[in-house]
């Protein structure tokens, strides 16, 4: 019968992983003679000291004909191994690859017999990697043959990639026909993407309607081949790929396909790729793969990616691939990009660039972020990244940080106080009380005092709260003192709620109302029902309106049965409709029948007919006949609706009717 494939002569073959050649070989033309030097007698005379496995004199067998005695097979493959295990890493491979290359037909399939015999470890897995793919190339037509029929499950599966890239390597379109007969067993999946690795390298036309031609089902294996392919084709001719790939049917294998063009497109020519991207038809399409062409151009191109973004017609979403871009840019360059950003861009585009950009610098070169925000309009919230910059920069030159953030100027109170915090948190982080200290004796009519205080605080009280709201009734202004409680307040709440509520029941009036809504607002998510019954102290106000909506959003999240049934016993007025409202935002969307019901017990008239209307629209997609006799019962009962709110009312009621 005549070969399905075209023998080759050559001994070594090109071994193509992950859509790239694995390895070069021509580097190890040296480690080869030596090889054969050894495989040929190398441990005979002058090393007689060296390990016992490079003690014999005994040669790889390379028999010509004839099959190979059993002591040939075991001392070529004790050869083999002690090759593979030569110091080098990779090197040892290609190594092995090559004393393989010296071996016949007849020695390779005897020793992957007894490989099969044997079975897979560590060092047989790798050497059937070796072994099966020269084996192919002198007889592949045996070499398939043997691994369908004669190697067992886990032999196969080690040894059917190899064979399969081998085949394809010299005719894809064989080896794919072959492959069939291994479809649906174990290592069918690798052996098919090394066909196709090579199908498209060859021609990748003919491998995308050859894949098409597989009817695979959608799924994780088909995913990965169709990249495979459109990779391939991407580096020969992208633009052909691109539309190939647009003309795929929406999926996960069109989406990964286009992830692989824009990935090699954009880093051949950017412009090109940018600009097909733009002849696509405006939509989902179009925007996803604007949206790739950015994300990979800022990674190899970030000046062109950015000047590319600028240039899009008003309208396009500047600000989300703008921020991919920063991103990408800022880890790259930072001072490349705060010049760009200088020079292009204002307002919160600006903002989102030097943030990026400075936190990165801040990192490396903390005296040079901190120049730049020196020398230049700081952007909005550059106090967010301060700290990061000072608290490191004090740990290379305390003094030097310090000198530099109380010198910041006042009329910038974030940045100073973030910079200065930034100076003195490992101070306070690791003995709050010296910190305390510090403070009153050097910062006592410093504008950036109440910030410190509160700093300082949070940290004291995770100790000893009672002593720190104490210690925050001393400092000597009003808003030091307010900073400080509160946040000691907060950090009690956390341990110990319930005496962190007595507590800011103690603190002045202008304090009090905050500390408590911060108590039950951390309170009411771990016991909401403790939480209801501490408000129900408190005197009727804004406060106790906030206090009871935060106790009935947790509350609900938690037990809403529970908190529906103490929201309804709530006596009449603000804070129950406080409480209502929250019921209203939580189930509104998913159940508007209860959400509308609650709505027309509201207190508040303008509250509750702008809540009615709503929730009426909002039934009545689910249900326009309940929805619609609500409606009509709302327009001759409730008072106080305006024209518009009757006019919403009616097309509820007129939407039913027309059903």
């Amino acid at each position: 019968m005549p070969s399905t494939f075209p023998n080759s002569s050559a001994p070594n073959r090109a071994r193509s992983k992950s859509w790239k050649t694995w390895a070069l070989q021509f580097v190890f033309v040296i480690v080869a003679f030596a090889c054969g030097r050894y495989l040929a007698g190398h441990s005979a005379g002058s090393n007689a000291g060296t390990p016992a496995k490079n003690a014999t004199s005994q040669p790889v067998i390379t028999k010509k004909s004839g099959a190979p005695s059993a002591s040939e097979i075991a001392v070529t493959q004790k050869k083999l191994v002690d090759v593979l295990h030569m110091p080098g890493g990779q090197a040892s491979w290609h190594a092995l690859y090559d004393c393989v290359a010296t071996l016949d037909a007849n020695m390779l399939k005897a020793l992957l017999n007894d490989l099969n015999k044997q079975g897979v470890t560590s060092d047989n897995s790798r050497l059937l990697r070796c072994l099966i793919p020269r084996w192919a190339e002198l007889d592949p037509d045996a070499a398939m043959s043997w691994v369908l029929k004669s190697a067992d499950s886990n032999t196969k599966y080690w040894c059917m990639e190899e064979l399969f890239e081998t085949l394809s390597a010299h005719d894809p379109a064989a080896a794919l026909a072959a492959w069939a007969q291994f479809r649906g067993q174990r290592g069918a999946d690798f052996a098919i993407a090394r066909i196709f690795e090579n199908y498209a390298q060859q021609n990748p036309q003919a491998a995308l309607a050859a894949l098409q031609g597989l009817g695979l089902p959608p799924g994780q294996q088909s995913s990965a081949l169709y990249p495979a392919v459109f990779n391939a084709w991407a580096e020969q001719n992208p633009a052909a790929a691109a539309a190939a790939a647009t003309n795929l049917p929406p999926s996960a294998a069109r989406n990964d396909s286009l992830d692989a063009i824009i990935r090699t497109w954009t880093w051949q020519d950017l412009a090109s790729s940018m600009a097909w991207a733009q002849t696509l038809p405006p939509g989902k399409l179009q925007d996803a793969v604007v949206d790739e062409v950015i994300y990979f151009a800022s990674q190899n191109d970030p000046t062109g990616a950015a000047n590319y973004v600028m240039q899009l017609p008003s309208g396009a979403n500047h600000e989300a691939l703008l921020n991919a871009i920063v991103n990408n840019w800022a880890q790259a360059d930072p001072v490349q990009l705060l010049n760009w950003a200088g020079k292009n861009l204002d307002g919160a585009n600006y903002d989102t660039a030097a943030l990026a950009a400075l936190k990165v610098e801040s990192t490396t070169n903390p005296a040079a972020a901190l120049a730049f925000m020196t020398q230049n309009n700081l952007p909005n919230n550059a106090d967010k990244v301060v700290p990061s910059i000072t608290s490191y920069w004090v740990s290379i030159d305390p003094q030097a940080a310090f000198s530099w953030a109380v010198s910041l100027p006042t009329d910038n109170s974030a940045v100073r106080d973030a910079a200065i915090g930034g100076v003195l948190s490992p101070l306070i982080s690791s003995n709050p009380q010296a910190a305390a200290d510090y403070l009153v004796q050097n910062f006592s009519t410093d504008p950036s005092l109440p910030h410190l205080a509160a700093q300082t605080a949070a940290q004291l009280a995770k100790t000893d709260p009672d002593s720190t709201l104490a210690w925050a009734n001393s400092l000597p202004t009003a808003e030091a003192q307010n900073s400080a409680a509160l946040a000691a307040i907060r950090v009690y709440s956390l341990a110990n709620p319930a005496a962190a509520w007595s507590s800011a029941a103690q603190l002045p009036d202008a304090t009090r109302d905050q500390a408590e809504l911060d108590v039950i607002d951390l309170w009411s998510s771990g016991s909401p029902s403790q939480a209801a019954q501490a408000i129900a102290s408190m005197p009727s106000g804004a406060a106790h309106d906030t206090a009871t909506s935060y106790v009935a959003n947790s509350w609900l999240i938690r037990d809403p049965n529970a908190a529906s049934q103490w929201i309804d016993a709530l006596p009449q007025g603000s804070a129950k409709d406080a409480a209502i409202n929250q019921i209203i935002a939580i189930v509104g969307k998913n159940d508007p029948t209860s959400a509308f019901n609650w709505a027309v017990t509201l207190g508040n008239e303008t509250t509750r007919n702008a809540q009615v209307v709503n929730l009426a629209a909002q039934w009545s997609d689910q249900n326009p006949t309940g929805a619609a006799a609500a409606a009509q019962n709302a327009l001759g009962n409730l008072t106080g609706l305006t024209h518009d709110q009757k006019t919403a009312l009616q097309q509820v009621v007129d939407k039913a009717a027309a059903k």
